[in-house]
């Protein structure tokens, strides 16, 4: 694995990662469901959540993405900005792919229903079974 397509390819369509935000100056995770949709990931949150004062006071996260292959683990780390979702469409569309969405929200237009999309600025991936860690920037071709 060598590129960036290999990469993301990884990640399935729905995804159980950790997301990092950052609180003032102390770094808080939680487990997270990542969903790919097209071209990009995102992942929903109640407009209650405490990730949303933190996102809008400082949109950086990083996303750990744990890859198994037995008897091995591995991992891809993502970086990358936290970009609120405001696209109507977009959001009615995952709303209504993604079964676990109706669990949480009665409707795509909940007001409690907040969705950011990530933006990627680089991945730091260790194979399973491998001691070294290779870092691709975002801006490389996905050729």
């Amino acid at each position: 694995m060598t590129n960036l397509t290999e990469v993301i390819d990884k990640f399935g369509t729905l995804n159980h990662v950790v997301i990092a935000t950052v609180e003032g100056t102390r770094p808080r995770l939680r487990p997270m469901t990542l969903v790919r949709h097209g071209a990009s990931f995102y992942f929903a949150t109640g407009s209650n959540a405490n990730k949303v004062k933190q996102l809008e006071s400082n949109p950086q996260v990083e996303i750990i993405l744990q890859w198994k292959e037995e008897p091995n683990n591995g991992y891809i780390r993502l970086d990358g900005k936290a970009v609120k979702e405001t696209n109507v469409e977009t959001i009615a569309q995952l709303y209504h792919r993604f079964e676990y969405f109706s669990k949480l929200w009665k409707s795509p237009d909940d007001p409690t229903l907040v969705v950011y999309r990530v933006e990627a600025r680089r991945y730091d991936y260790m194979k399973p079974g491998e001691w070294t860690s290779v870092k691709i920037e975002e801006k490389q071709s996905a050729s």
